[in-house]
């Protein structure tokens, strides 16, 4: 039977990756979520940022029960292995099961959060179930600072119990999680002619980076391609100074860089080019497995160059990206193990005459977080920003005490699975945060099947968590109404 189930999770998963929905195109999926709920008869509502809030009333003799929320969002991260051009506006994911995991051809799975949204579409229409009466929220750009949870009216929500579904290993349930902010920095370019008879154009290309969450994977180590590429610069700055052209990296402020691009003006390419050989064999030395593959190419650049940075301005780009802050910040003390601050260098553009530096701060102090804040906000106008932007600010969700949904959860997992489940709180940002400061007395667990390597084309989903999350699901439904 919960074969059966797992499937049909699995071909509603399939139904909503045929659909864009990369953080900011999620009206597809909204148009998607409501005709489903139209076919169903369910009761839903829609919103102007396109979060889709469904009511399913309880199955017979469980009316005067009161409601459970389930809670998930619609949004992905974009992002393609290299070589990989894939229409993520316009185009479906290609999936692929191998070895009892789902992932998507060349790109990221999206099964966060793609497979809450499949959870929810069949709970709302899973016949056999005996429930209270529930509801499912959908909320759209939460990876681009939790927009839709924001902007929902949670005077609609009648539950005060809340089961999230936006976590990524199966053996875990959350707690508590970071709060967090963005950080934007514009520094405007001095360019000067680039002078063709005295200087050669050099690129610079930095990959074979594993990247991954810049809140869960932010404590294993793993290299930031745009961290490299400034302190690669910097030290070859100082023994030769140059002047820059462009330099780039990363897409998303919620992953760590994989890939970095710059292309610098210097008297001499194959002098950068052999000590780019030497600095990729001591970075690729002390790099974790995953980094292994590290790369610094150095080539002759024959595109387009009129104009280059002058020395200053050089210089004051590679002082922001060497110097601006990157990692683990500090640890939890209260809970081993927990990252307490950090700060990820996610993304470095250079258009329009200006280069944009953007940071994702987390921490579970609110106190650490204004100082990580106030400190590069600092640094960035000590090396010349003109503009300094916070913005996506959210909360942390504390944790409170074992709650009763937490309770059953815990005795459901330990039911199906034979196992203890571990209690946990995490460094990343969840929409827990958000929707605790708007209903206080919400009670809350997240929870999620086995996803690994989440933000990054080598995305995977274990199936058959899939299968086991949702039977302890219906089994702490069974109890929920048992013990009231």
């Amino acid at each position: 039977m919960i074969n059966n189930k797992q499937q049909g999770i699995i071909d509603y998963f399939g139904r909503i990756s045929a659909i864009p929905r990369g953080s900011g195109n999620e009206k597809g999926i909204a148009d998607s979520l409501c005709a489903f709920t139209e076919d169903n008869s369910l009761e839903y509502i829609r919103d102007a940022a396109d979060n889709v809030f469904i009511r399913k009333p309880a199955s017979p003799g469980n009316e005067d029960l009161p409601p459970i929320l389930f809670q998930g969002h619609t949004d992905m991260v974009c992002e393609s292995a290299p070589g990989i051009d894939h229409d993520f506006l316009n185009d479906g994911l290609e999936l692929e099961e191998k070895d009892g995991y789902l992932s998507a051809k060349g790109t990221t799975l999206g099964a966060d959060d793609g497979i809450a949204v499949a959870i929810m579409m069949y709970l709302l229409t899973d016949e056999e179930l005996v429930h209270p009466p529930f509801e499912c929220l959908f909320t759209t750009s939460e990876e681009t600072g939790m927009n839709g949870a924001k902007s929902f009216d949670f005077s609609n929500v009648k539950a005060r119990t809340l089961i999230n579904l936006d976590s990524e290993d199966f053996s875990e349930m959350i707690v508590s999680c970071a709060g967090g902010a963005r950080l934007y920095a514009e520094i405007e370019t001095e360019k000067v002619p680039f002078p063709k008879n005295v200087l050669k154009a050099a690129s610079v290309e930095i990959g074979g980076l594993a990247g991954g969450h810049s809140g869960a994977d932010i404590d294993l180590g793993r290299i930031n391609a745009l961290k490299l590429m400034g302190e690669f610069l910097a030290e070859y700055y100082e023994n030769e100074p140059f002047n820059i052209i462009s330099v780039s990296g990363g897409s998303k402020d919620n992953a760590i860089p994989r890939e970095a691009r710059a292309v610098v003006a210097v008297s001499d390419v194959d002098k950068l080019k052999e000590y780019a050989k030497a600095y990729e064999r001591s970075s690729r030395s002390g790099a974790l497995k995953e980094d292994r593959k590290l790369f610094i190419r150095v080539n002759r650049y024959k595109g387009e160059h009129e104009n280059m940075l002058t020395y200053a301005c050089s210089s004051r780009i590679i002082d922001g990206m060497a110097l601006a802050p990157y990692g683990v910040l500090k640890m939890s003390n209260e809970l081993p193990g927990l990252v307490r601050t950090s700060t990820n260098f996610g993304i470095l553009d250079d258009e329009n005459d200006r280069f944009g530096f953007t940071h994702l701060v987390r921490s579970s102090s609110e106190k650490e977080l204004d100082t990580v804040l106030n400190g590069s906000t600092r640094l960035y106008r000590r090396i010349g920003a003109g503009e300094i932007l916070i913005r996506d600010r959210y909360p942390g969700w504390d944790y409170s005490g074992e709650t009763k949904i937490a309770k059953l959860y815990k005795k459901a997992y330990e039911k199906i699975t034979g196992e203890k489940i571990k209690v946990k709180a995490i460094h990343a940002g969840l929409e827990c945060g958000l929707i605790k400061n708007a209903i206080p007395d919400m009670e809350i667990i997240s929870v999620g099947p086995d996803i690994f390597d989440i933000h990054t084309p080598a995305e995977r989903l274990k199936l058959d968590t899939v299968g086991k999350i949702y039977e302890i699901i219906t089994e702490t439904l069974g109890t929920y109404i048992d013990g009231q």
